[in-house]
């Protein structure tokens, strides 16, 4: 009986450490946001739905206008602080089904679940504002620009994310604080 029980607790205790061990595999440890490797996982799930439901698939990908600057004039402890409140700030705006992924630096990519091109743009210029009208402490008031591009038929993942990524490019051109949307 007491092997028995003994084992029952060493299994349990191995599954939360199994648990414990995929979050922190999929999960970025500063922000909370799921990481590449999760996004990969992800993608790969969401263009099968959408190829095999025609479900709409649209990708915003967004990051802090001149957030170098913060880095440079505050430190990367204030920094990385702004990156917390930054990602919290989307995931408070975004449904507990969209996911939420930090791409690199101050890069974070949401994937809105079933969310036409049009929507994903609302989303953006929401989170766009509350960026924007947010108070982040030492550094004061920042801005995002916002890339967003939805998959059509035909598409890979890389020129999905190309797309993506040149509608960034294009809102960081084009001033910064603003949402760009390539199809």
């Amino acid at each position: 009986i007491c092997m028995g029980l003994y084992a029952r607790r060493h299994v349990i205790e191995l599954e939360r450490m199994k648990v414990e061990l995929r979050g922190v595999a999929t999960t970025d440890s500063l922000t909370g946001a799921y990481n590449r490797m999760k996004f990969e996982e992800i993608i790969d799930i969401e263009i099968e739905r959408a190829k095999r439901f025609t479900h709409p698939l649209s990708l915003l990908m967004f990051d802090i206008d001149e957030f170098k600057r913060v880095n440079d004039t505050h430190g990367h402890g204030v920094g990385d602080e702004v990156l917390k409140e930054f990602a919290g700030i989307a995931k408070a705006h975004t449904r507990k089904i969209n996911h939420l992924v930090r791409w690199g630096g101050d890069e974070f990519i949401i994937v809105p679940v079933e969310t036409p091109l049009k929507g994903a743009a609302i989303l953006s210029d929401r989170l766009r504002q509350a960026i924007e009208t947010h108070d982040f402490g030492k550094v004061g008031k920042i801005s995002a620009s916002f890339g967003v591009a939805q998959y059509n038929e035909g598409d890979t993942k890389e020129t999905l994310l190309k797309r993506l990524d040149d509608a960034l490019y294009n809102a960081k051109n084009g001033g910064g604080n603003k949402v760009e949307m390539i199809r």
